[in-house]
């Protein structure tokens, strides 16, 4: 027996009708993907930035510490040439910070002048790094005639600054004598941070330029006869 054209239309209307699911499931589907995939893009953005702020602070942290070492182990700047103390944050080239630093090893009596070697600080700002860099070169023995090892101590550095102190007043600039010699106390100041800088200060107190002075007083008791 044949269907006639009324069993035709109802069969056609029901087809039309799940196709019609099947594209609004498919939307719906494909609108669900993309929320969960909106959601995990904002929350690894999230994750990576603080990942991020943690890793520059981290590194500015690493940083000052290492200064603040080098400089409690500052060495007088003496006859010998290369070993003054440095600070100039005017140059647009070169060392922002340098100085020599003595390190004795552990159970050696005597200062070795192979173990004096010349520390630079440099800020990098070329393509917006913001890298810090410390070089380090022995100034004696057949190391001084290599190019000095350069690590990268922080990068995402923002500002950088120094700050040398004679016991009486601060200074941008250091020697500000002809006489030279150490300051007695150094301020670091450092800014790093990809988003929001963070800055950190700290004030170092240099060994070698304090002078310690004694004095015997005897006191003499007169005995009773």
């Amino acid at each position: 027996m044949t269907a006639g054209p009324a069993s035709r239309v109802r069969c056609d209307s029901r087809l039309g009708y799940t196709l019609i699911e099947t594209i609004l499931a498919v939307a719906i589907a494909a609108l669900i993907v993309l929320l969960i995939f909106s959601l995990y893009y904002a929350v690894t953005h999230t994750l990576s930035g603080q990942q991020s702020r943690k890793n520059d602070r981290n590194s500015a942290v690493r940083a000052l510490e290492q200064i603040s070492e080098d400089l409690t182990s500052a060495y007088p700047p003496s006859n010998e040439a290369g070993c003054e103390f440095v600070l100039d944050p005017g140059q647009e080239a070169g060392a922002l910070l340098s100085f020599c630093v003595a390190r004795r090893e552990v159970g050696v009596a005597d200062l070795e002048w192979s173990e004096i070697h010349r520390v630079q600080y440099v800020l990098d700002t070329e393509g917006n790094s913001g890298r810090l860099l410390r070089l380090v070169r022995p100034t004696g023995g057949p190391a001084s005639t290599l190019p000095p090892v350069t690590n990268i101590l922080a990068s995402g550095v923002t500002d950088l600054s120094f700050s040398a102190s004679d016991g009486a007043a601060w200074f941008e600039t250091w020697p500000v004598s002809e006489e030279g010699g150490l300051p007695k106390a150094m301020r670091l100041r450092l800014a790093a941070g990809s988003d929001a800088a963070e800055t950190f200060e700290t004030d170092v107190l240099i060994p070698a330029a304090q002078v310690i002075s004694s004095e015997t007083v005897r006191v003499s008791t007169a005995s009773s006869l």
